[in-house]
């Protein structure tokens, strides 16, 4: 009896993947759609650092190594820990005898599915310019990722040093987005945030303003126009290597919101009339005080009264030097409302409580505005004693006032108005 041939069948199949490094941070684009480090402009020899944050979104790990293109040398890196967990040296191969059979790969991080590297890159100018620089990427499989890096230097004379809540990463440098010029310029704006502030309460902040100039004596003044906001001083001097403290006031009797209107301080460089030993410094805030002779005598007195005579300080004689004038961009931002609160009671009901013994409520307190609410507690106690004598009650009122707190609004507790 003949067997009938009987097949057995195999299939075999697989998947292939490429290996996969994405650009978590910056979240900025260039038209082009390449990933963008976008500084602010720093003047020659200060530096900022902003993150770099690869990350594996393939399925296969993969293998890259980093380099910075940069012919000016303004541009450095660091790994953080992340990427030096990732860092690895290949191992030298060797034959039979102990020699090495050929070149050893060269460093490189490598990164399993969904591990990320992060890196700070630096940027120090040491060139009034616009400078630029680039990451490379190259990724195992043939393919790489571009880092384009931006900024510029500058040598200004005259700068706006000390701006309260611009932090390392600045909201500028760090935004997110798409950018439609052909041409990147760095992040140039000056920006001073007073964040939230109540109706009628007084906000400032404080900076200064610095004269780099070793020789060349600067005249300043803000030109405030409708602006809400005050500079004090508004008009002055700087002496040459000197600097100023600015105070910046708001106060508003309504609701307002100020999204990034700019303010310019208008600059020239200045000669004096005097001869130096009579130069002094000078603001609009200077004053003099002397007492002067009135025309009022007590009686009986043999001198007059006096009274205190306070005048402003005349600006020192000047001529302002010809093509020194320019203006500097300062912007402001601020969110003025009315501070808004809701409690979940108006009565707080204790229960009859023996002596020596506690009795605690809970009520809740939240913030509907869109500013921080100031609060404080003040309580007045209506308290029913005993007198030792008769025995009959007698009522006492008692205030007590406990420290101001201040109330941050928590995500859940804002309320659309």
């Amino acid at each position: 009896m003949k067997m009938k041939p009987q097949q057995l069948t195999f299939t075999v199949s697989g998947e292939g993947h490429v290996p996969q490094v994405t650009v978590e941070r910056p979240g900025l684009r260039s038209k082009r759609g390449t990933p963008v480090l976008r500084f602010r402009r720093l003047l020659l020899g200060d530096s900022q650092t902003l993150p770099l944050v690869l990350r594996n979104n393939g399925i296969i790990p993969t293998k890259f190594t980093v380099h910075i293109m940069d012919d000016k040398g303004v541009f450095f890196m660091k790994g953080r820990q992340s990427a030096l967990r990732a860092f690895h040296i290949a191992d030298m191969e060797k034959d039979s005898t102990g020699k090495a059979k050929k070149r050893p790969e060269k460093p490189y991080l490598l990164l399993e599915h969904g591990q990320s590297a992060e890196f700070d890159v630096f940027f120090k100018p040491t060139l009034a310019q616009r400078l630029k620089g680039k990451i490379r990427v190259p990724v195992s499989g043939n393919s790489e990722i571009d880092i384009e890096l931006v900024g510029e230097g500058h040598n200004d004379d005259f700068t706006l040093d000390n701006l309260p809540g611009l932090a390392e990463d600045s909201q500028e440098s760090n935004a997110e987005g798409n950018l439609e010029d052909d041409i990147i310029e760095a992040v140039r704006a000056n920006h001073i945030k007073f964040g939230e502030c109540a109706v009628g309460e007084l906000c400032d902040k404080t900076f200064t303003v610095t004269n780099r100039s070793k020789e060349e004596v600067m005249w300043f003044e803000w030109l405030l126009a409708d602006a809400p906001f005050q500079f004090s001083p508004k008009v002055g001097h700087l002496q040459p290597g000197c600097a100023k403290n600015i105070r910046v006031t708001l106060k508003s009797k309504v609701p307002v919101t100020i999204k990034r209107p700019s303010v310019n301080c208008k600059v020239a460089k200045i000669k004096y009339q005097l001869p130096p030993e009579e130069v002094y410094d000078w603001d609009d805030r200077m004053r003099t005080e002397k007492w002067e002779d009135t025309t009022e005598r007590l009686p009986g007195a043999r001198w007059p009264l006096k009274r205190r005579v306070v005048k402003a300080v005349p600006e020192p004689p000047h001529t302002i030097v010809e093509r020194s004038s320019h203006e500097v961009e300062l912007v402001l931002s601020a969110q003025v409302d009315y501070a808004e609160f809701k409690l979940d009671t108006v009565e707080v009901q204790l229960k009859q409580t023996e002596l020596f013994q506690t009795e605690i409520s809970t009520f809740r307190m939240s913030n509907t505005g869109n500013v921080a609410l100031k609060y404080c507690w003040e309580e007045n106690l209506e308290e029913e004693i005993p007198s030792k004598s008769s025995g009959r009650l007698f009522s006492s009122t008692q205030t007590r006032t406990c420290s101001p707190w201040r109330g941050k609004p928590r995500l859940e507790q804002v309320f659309p108005r």
